[in-house]
């Protein structure tokens, strides 16, 4: 990594100190350094774009995922719904077979 980038780098990092969570902090010089070491023809700037393109797709990627998992936790609550109504469904039937043979129907033999 370039001492010119790194110099960059933790100047602006001081700067964000003031302004960003020490977690985002963090994230965003992880980002900027793989980003770097990756590319690194790209210049500081277009590390930065490139940074935030990045966590712009994450940002979608995520929101994504959570409607995934929502529509998920929908269909299993449905289905557990589905399955209790069934169950109510088969006591009520347990139940009225035995009210039924309490009163054989006249007329059938079995």
């Amino acid at each position: 990594m370039s001492d010119q980038f790194n110099a960059q780098l933790n100047d602006a990092l001081n700067d964000l100190r003031e302004v960003l969570p020490e977690r985002a902090l963090l994230r965003l010089e992880a980002k900027l350094r793989q980003i770097h070491a990756e590319r690194p023809d790209l210049s500081g700037q277009e590390v930065v774009k490139m940074a935030f393109d990045v966590f712009e797709g994450e940002k979608v990627d995520a929101r994504l995922d959570m409607e995934d998992a929502r529509s998920r936790v929908e269909e299993a609550a449905a289905a557990e719904a589905r399955l209790a109504s069934m169950r109510r469904v088969a006591e009520r039937s347990a139940d009225l077979d035995a009210v039924e043979a309490r009163y054989p129907r006249k007329g059938h033999h079995r």
